[in-house]
């Protein structure tokens, strides 16, 4: 006897929250994965056709990004980046993240401080060959950042 299950999946659009780029989401291997505001990455499996969730240790603001072909996300607190990447199958309901990077924004950039009294980092993006460079806009300005080397550049 086959059985078909049928999910809501409610996603609230909170209008303080649009500052948030579209551009967190991503898709391997025919499984898509977005951001929502609970802290959770949402997958949908376009050939099992399936949705499934998954609560992330992240504090606001954070980013999704697939680099390399692997799924990462990356937190952003105090000036403080951390970055994990899956490592399990992106099907597998028993994810295994590991945290690659840390690294203190503030310390990087002290010498080549961002136009301004105080550095508001408006948005991050992974870069989608190399995981441990993420490339961040600091008062309108920007920077590519090496979270390996804790080096930043100015774009």
């Amino acid at each position: 006897m086959n059985t078909l299950h049928l999910y809501n999946l409610l996603i609230p659009l909170y209008k303080g929250f649009c500052f948030r780029k579209l551009a967190s989401a991503g898709v391997i291997d025919g499984v898509f994965c977005w951001i929502d505001h609970e802290a959770q990455i949402i997958f949908y499996d376009s050939v099992n056709r399936r949705f499934w969730a998954l609560r992330v240790n992240a504090l606001e603001p954070w980013n999704l990004g697939v680099s390399g072909g692997v799924l990462c996300y990356a937190s952003q607190y105090e000036g403080k980046i951390t970055m994990w990447c899956l490592e399990s199958n992106i099907r597998s309901p028993n994810a295994v993240w590991v945290r690659k990077y840390d690294a203190n924004l503030i310390e990087a950039l002290r010498n080549y401080p961002p136009s301004g009294l105080e550095a508001a980092v408006m948005c991050m993006d992974i870069h989608p060959a190399n995981p441990h460079i993420v490339y961040l806009k600091i008062n309108g300005t920007i920077v590519s950042y090496d979270l390996e080397k804790t080096y930043g550049k100015f774009v």
